[in-house]
């Protein structure tokens, strides 16, 4: 069993965004002490590889070495607080609390790949391995690959039909639940969708979209759909073979506040 597991939605980190949120998240990791953290992708944003807004006027000025600083000062202020704290130990000859941190990959990752695939000759110059998340001490997980710990299942998004279209609808936990029939969390959409549902064993599923970890403007997005947005994190307690015992919401405006 997994006591506490934090779930981190998209975070797209990216430059001339502050990331003091990563901070204030790396604050609230030390107060809670997750056994394990899950971020569900798009911890980059990547905008210089956007192919949306190549020959806007919107472009103009992005690099690719800027988003990759951009990415690497985020998980240094992440990690900042958990160093501190450790460092207190060390002086009490304590443990250390080293949580398990994994990222799964998002779409916004898979630019970096999209790219190299389009012009081979930028194979060599530039990688997935430029984030450096191993080297901050996260274990990465492929795009759409499924990350399964203690029999839940996490993932960037699930797919609908035969096209890697992300999977939709009025509530996204119920249609995985219809689908999957365990319990499962996505990213993505930006939005907060739960839904429960118990097993002939009573074993207690959960499933659904876990909302976004940021509050700057994204503008590709109309202000409408951003104010459907959930901002926060999860954390689920009780995590045993599929079933989760209960969760807590913490919302990004209250770990501002507090931390």
């Amino acid at each position: 069993m997994i006591k506490k597991l934090l779930v981190v939605g998209d975070v797209h980190i990216k430059p001339d965004i502050s990331n003091e949120r990563l901070t204030k998240l790396g604050r609230l990791v030390v107060d809670l002490k997750p056994d394990v953290i899950v971020q569900i992708g798009d911890m980059a944003d990547m905008p210089s590889l956007s192919m949306f807004d190549v020959g806007k006027k919107s472009f103009e000025g992005k690099r690719y070495s800027k988003d990759i600083a951009a990415v690497h000062d985020g998980l240094k202020k992440f990690q900042s607080p958990i160093d501190e704290y450790n460092k207190e130990l060390a002086t009490k000859k304590l443990k250390k609390y080293n949580p398990k941190k994994y990222i799964c990959m998002g779409n916004h990752e898979r630019r970096i790949e999209r790219a190299v695939n389009s012009d081979p000759k930028l194979d060599g110059t530039m990688g997935l391995e430029d984030l450096q998340y191993e080297e901050f001490g996260w274990e990465t997980v492929p795009f759409l690959e499924p990350l399964v710990i203690e029999g839940v299942v996490f993932q960037h998004y699930y797919t609908s039909g035969a096209f890697e279209r992300a999977m939709s609808g009025e509530n996204l936990g119920n249609g995985i639940l219809k689908k999957y029939h365990t319990s499962a969390f996505a990213g993505h959409n930006h939005l907060l969708q739960l839904a429960w549902q118990s097993d002939a064993n009573g074993k207690r599923l959960m499933a659904g979209s876990i909302g976004c970890y940021f509050d700057h403007e994204e503008e590709y997005f109309s202000r409408q759909t951003q104010n459907n947005f959930w901002r926060g994190v999860i954390l689920l307690r009780g995590v045993d073979n599929g079933s989760i015992e209960d969760y807590e919401t913490i919302s990004l405006s209250r770990i501002k506040r507090e931390y």
